[in-house]
């Protein structure tokens, strides 16, 4: 009767923790402070002091943007348990700015099509682009002389007058950071999105090259100061070019998320809707919880200990029947991370939530809340996940890996025979390569047309080991190339080790 009475409580908990998980939507933005969950390898990327922050596809740029420009959010976050520095840098924001090029296309901002054009005039200067941009986010003075904007093209008439009059758009951003000092305001531009600004790699670059100038010409700004999230493909050459970049790089933050920083925030989220979860976290650690408001803290939520311990009360303590399977709690992070180490929390999150949902369907008489194969299911799941979310950017990746298979290959492979791979045929003009050229849906290609053979196959293999698609291995001299679990399970490309391609019966 004990055993018949735990499984069903095991059930009642599956399916209670599974209905949270499904109402879950990672890319939906914080309606408030209970959705918001604060790694603390995040506070120096939050600090307004903080000009430059890098991360990854999903990392957490365009939420950390929204919390910012939220008065309430940023209130809260301000108040909350954080690092002091960060609370009073904080509590100095009197207003946030949000320059954020979404999805949707932001009818605030510029579109594509008029900073193609105007990125394809040798004589245009990006700097005084984010000049304008930004002074447009203020009640600008009508001394200024800057002209009203066109009802139907309402950039290119203080575009085209900023260019002409470089000295006057920087010394009007100056005045305003001097009248914010003066009164012991903080006023905090947020940028992001930048991939969306264009779909040309070259001119994003030159954005970018614009972006690191004014960030400079602001270093040492009080009253107005400067964020940029950005994503490293973006970031990786664009300092280059520009004089004392390395002054901005130096100080850049990137977004990462630890094994301890994702349990966190996937316990913290099943949490906030599910008293059963709580009570139950609380047990198991033998600490009692904290609810102030709708939120609920646990002083354990991010002691690896704790969060191994309540892992293991639901998934069990091995990826089958012994240790040599593998640990459930370091299992899932190892198969979930790109080929730099980082996962994402969205996710991490969808794999958690698939986990949950293939126990209920096929495991439903586990003796634990998930089953381990649950879990390859669920990494199974986050790769396809990752893959859409990679073609939403990067489409032209899709067309280089999916060729490993289509050839027969497996990973590892020497980067001598996929090099061989992507330029086969390149004579005819059907090589990877040129494929990848012509197809008009490519966006941010990462070499410039024209280039040589070898500077774009490099191209394609550099970015893609930049973005974390490829890890870029060398055994007795030979470079080899594999694919991460991550993507490898969505493109279906075999791989001795690792998990099956397809899940087992």
């Amino acid at each position: 009767m004990a055993t018949l009475s735990n499984r069903n409580n095991v059930s009642r908990w599956r399916d209670a923790f599974a209905k949270t998980m499904a109402n879950l939507r990672p890319d939906s933005p914080p309606e408030s402070w209970k959705d918001v969950f604060v790694p603390p390898t995040h506070y120096k990327a939050l600090n307004p002091q903080t000009m430059l922050v890098e991360g990854m596809r999903g990392a957490g740029k365009s939420f950390w943007t929204k919390v910012l420009h939220d008065p309430v959010l940023r209130g809260s976050l301000a108040q909350s348990n954080t690092d002091l520095r960060l609370k009073a840098e904080l509590q100095r924001v009197t207003d946030c700015k949000a320059l954020l090029w979404d999805k949707t296309g932001s009818q605030d901002l510029p579109n594509q099509i008029s900073v193609t054009r105007w990125l394809s005039n040798p004589d245009f200067e990006p700097m005084l682009f984010w000049a304008v941009v930004v002074l447009a986010q203020f009640e600008i003075d009508p001394a200024l002389g800057m002209p009203e904007p066109d009802p139907f093209e309402p950039w290119k008439a203080r575009i085209e007058w900023a260019q002409d009059k470089p000295e006057r758009m920087i010394r009007a951003l100056k005045v305003l950071d001097s009248k914010f000092t003066a009164t012991g305001d903080t006023v905090l531009v947020v940028i992001d999105g930048l991939d969306r600004v264009s779909t040309r790699f070259a001119h994003t670059q030159s954005l970018m090259r614009g972006l690191f100038q004014l960030l400079l010409e602001f270093r040492y700004a009080r009253g107005l100061r400067f964020k940029v999230f950005v994503r490293e493909d973006i970031l990786s050459t664009a300092a280059a070019t520009v004089s004392d970049a390395s002054k901005i790089i130096n100080e850049k933050v990137t977004l990462d998320w630890t094994q301890q920083d994702l349990f966190g925030l996937a316990f913290h989220t099943i949490a906030q809707e599910d008293g059963a979860f709580r009570k139950r976290y609380e047990e198991v650690s033998a600490i009692s919880g904290k609810s102030v408001g709708e939120r609920w803290d646990h002083p354990e939520l991010l002691t690896a200990a704790t969060q191994e311990k309540f892992w293991i009360w639901l998934a069990g303590p091995y990826m089958g029947n012994a240790a040599t399977k593998g640990h459930t709690y370091s299992w899932i992070f190892k198969h979930l991370a790109d080929g730099k180490g980082r996962i994402s929390p969205r996710t991490f999150l969808l794999a958690v939530k698939e986990s949950l949902t293939a126990t209920q369907n096929n495991f439903s008489a586990h003796k634990f809340i998930i089953h381990h194969e649950a879990i390859r299911d669920g990494v199974r799941h986050a790769s396809n996940a990752r893959v859409e979310e990679l073609d939403n950017e990067y489409l032209w990746i899709r067309q280089a890996v999916e060729i490993i298979k289509t050839k027969g290959r497996t990973v590892p492979i020497d980067w001598n025979d996929l090099r061989s791979i992507w330029i086969t045929n390149k004579d005819m003009g059907n090589d990877t390569v040129s494929l990848i050229e012509r197809n008009q849906a490519n966006a941010l290609i990462p070499w410039e047309p024209g280039s040589d053979w070898d500077t774009k196959v490099n191209a394609l293999r550099d970015t893609m080991s930049n973005i974390g698609v490829l890890q870029l291995r060398e055994r007795q001299r030979v470079q080899r190339i594999d694919l991460p679990d991550i993507f490898r399970l969505a493109y279906k490309i075999g791989r001795n080790g690792g998990i099956a391609v397809n899940r087992k019966s």
